[in-house]
């Protein structure tokens, strides 16, 4: 018995929505140590495209648009902040980014949320200002970390450091977020950039490292339409953060010097 024309348009509607799935899907995969700043702008077509299938007007496609946004808010609200963040960090984007999409998303609400993203992001900034080497604070926890401390004019650095505080000169991140957009290519290497420009935003760049390395997820993007076991099973998910840490890194690790291995063979 051949589908009737409605169940043909609902094909048609799950066939498109999955085949969006499998490019961000692909995205994702396609670098093998992809940066936290790359997804951003897919979560949010994916936001975008579940919002305009929750109001389509078949029962059956409204249903399932509706359970599978349910389940996807409960992801957004947990790491939307973060992403955010992580995209305002890619010299492309900047806030431009957050601002051409949460309107889309929000609609009248976007202005607010858009000052949620501003706020966190200078504080995140402030935070990591205090524990840089140029701040007060910092300069002595970097002394004791890294030992005796050969360089005289660390305190010059200091002396700088306080004076454009008590001047009010803009910080790094107002003169990175004023800047224009870096040109937006393919072969675009942001961790790169930020080593690179390290001297010109010091404490930002030490908030880009720390934040572009943060996995949006915790299962293996392999495992994305598996339909075996569970990625996760409770054992896995019952682990500290800091072993689950230890244990990617040992991973990564554990398969370069395998690549190396199979290469120099």
């Amino acid at each position: 018995m051949c589908p009737t024309v409605t169940e043909w348009d609902r094909i048609s509607a799950i066939a498109s929505f999955l085949k969006l799935f499998v490019e961000v899907s692909n995205v994702f995969a396609g670098s093998k140590y992809p940066t936290a700043n790359t997804y951003f702008p897919d979560i949010c077509d994916i936001h975008l495209q579940l919002i305009e299938w929750c109001q389509n007007s078949d029962d059956f496609v409204n249903s399932l648009a509706l359970k599978l946004k349910s389940r996807f808010d409960e992801y957004w609200k947990k790491c939307s902040l973060a992403l955010a963040i992580a995209a305002i960090l890619d010299p492309r984007f900047k806030m431009q980014l957050v601002k051409y999409y949460y309107p889309q998303i929000y609609g009248d609400s976007a202005p607010d949320c858009i000052n949620i993203v501003s706020d966190c992001m200078k504080a995140l900034y402030n935070g990591h200002a205090i524990y840089s080497p140029l701040a007060p604070n910092g300069q002595a926890e970097a002394s004791q970390v890294g030992g005796a401390n050969n360089d005289r004019l660390t305190g010059f650095d200091k002396f700088i450091y306080e004076t454009s505080v008590s001047n009010n000169i803009k910080s790094d991140l107002d003169n990175y977020l004023e800047e224009k957009l870096f040109p937006r290519k393919d072969d675009f290497n942001i961790l790169n950039w930020w080593k690179v420009h390290t001297p010109r935003y010091p404490i930002l760049s030490m908030m880009a490292r720390n934040i572009l390395g943060m996995p949006m997820s915790k299962a293996s993007l392999e495992y994305v339409f598996n339909t075996g076991n569970k990625a996760l099973e409770p054992y896995r998910s019952s682990l500290r953060s800091d072993t689950l840490q230890a244990l990617m890194c040992a991973q990564d690790w554990m398969r370069d010097e395998f690549e190396g291995q199979y290469l120099i063979v």
